[in-house]
């Protein structure tokens, strides 16, 4: 897209992988999105916020989304709570 699909801006945009590349080497639509340079950097580190708005909106973009993927929250005792979407 040509916005943010967090805060819907067009300045500063990054294409990112939503499940990392290096993970699948996949480039296909359901596990990629456009973000700004600030909420990509979020994104990568792992806000808890910003991962569940990108859930949020790719769900609403593609029905079957919650079918095929889940949120994945893990604790840890040292860092805290940390959140990923997951390929099911």
């Amino acid at each position: 897209g040509n916005r943010c699909i967090i805060c819907n801006s067009n300045k500063n945009l990054d294409f990112a992988h939503i499940i990392p590349f290096r993970q699948t080497r996949l480039n296909i639509e359901t596990e990629a999105i456009t973000l700004c340079w600030k909420h990509h950097k979020d994104f990568d580190d792992g806000d808890l916020e910003t991962i569940e708005s990108v859930f949020g909106q790719m769900s609403k973009y593609y029905p079957d989304y919650e079918q095929l993927y889940s949120l994945n929250k893990t604790f840890c005792s040292v860092h805290g709570e940390h959140i990923s979407i997951k390929k099911l």
